[in-house]
């Protein structure tokens, strides 16, 4: 894994921390690292799910989208 990130477009953190440690140990070029936070699972995150999505992307005839994660 570790010689593949060079190669990649972008990589993940989910916090600041952890984008700092991933940047000193793998020394990536600057501008790699992109932080997106985990979301707080609450009440209004559940609300929000349950709203239809208008995405040009999420059409009919469309591609589809995938999402992997590992945790």
């Amino acid at each position: 894994m570790r010689s593949l990130y060079p190669l990649a477009d972008a990589v993940v953190a989910v916090s600041q921390g952890l984008a700092h440690q991933l940047q000193a140990d793998l020394n990536l070029k600057p501008g790699l690292l992109k932080v997106i936070y985990n979301p707080v699972v609450d009440a209004a995150l559940h609300q929000k799910a349950q709203k239809p999505v208008d995405h040009p992307w999420l059409q009919p005839g469309q591609p589809p989208v995938f999402w992997e994660s590992d945790g």
